[in-house]
C-alpha cells in the first residue's frame, strides 16, 4: 500500500488516500483502520474506521479528518490495518512519524 498523507493540518478538514500496490482492491478487505496517536502513547486519539472516517472509493481508502479531530500541531505517530476476509487484522500496512503543522 502507498499512503498519500506526509503531513496533516492543524484545524483543517483534509483527507488523503492509500492505495494498494500488490494488485488488491481496497474492496477485498472487510475492514480498515487508521489510527493517530501522541507520539509513545498506546491508545490513539483518533481512530477511522470504514463508515465512519474511511470510504473505499474504486481500489482504494480515502480517509477523512474534520478540523476538531486534530486540535494541535506537533509530531505524531499513525497507522493504517486492514482485515482481510477470514476477519484477520494483518501487520500495519503503513505506520510511523507523521507531522501536525501548525496554522495560522
Amino acid at each position: 500500500m502507498t499512503n498519500q498523507c506526509g503531513q496533516l493540518y492543524q484545524e483543517r478538514d483534509q483527507e488523503f488516500f492509500t492505495a494498494l500496490t500488490t494488485g488488491e482492491s481496497a474492496t477485498e478487505f472487510s475492514k480498515a483502520k487508521y489510527e493517530l496517536f501522541e507520539e509513545f502513547a498506546q491508545k490513539p486519539f483518533l481512530t477511522k474506521t470504514i463508515g465512519s472516517g474511511i470510504a473505499v472509493v474504486g481500489d482504494e481508502f480515502k480517509t477523512t479528518i474534520n478540523k476538531s479531530e486534530v486540535p494541535k500541531a506537533g509530531e505524531f505517530y499513525h497507522q493504517f490495518t486492514v482485515t482481510n476476509q477470514l476477519n484477520q487484522e494483518l501487520p500495519p500496512i503503513f505506520s510511523g512519524s507523521v507531522k501536525i503543522k501548525e496554522v495560522r
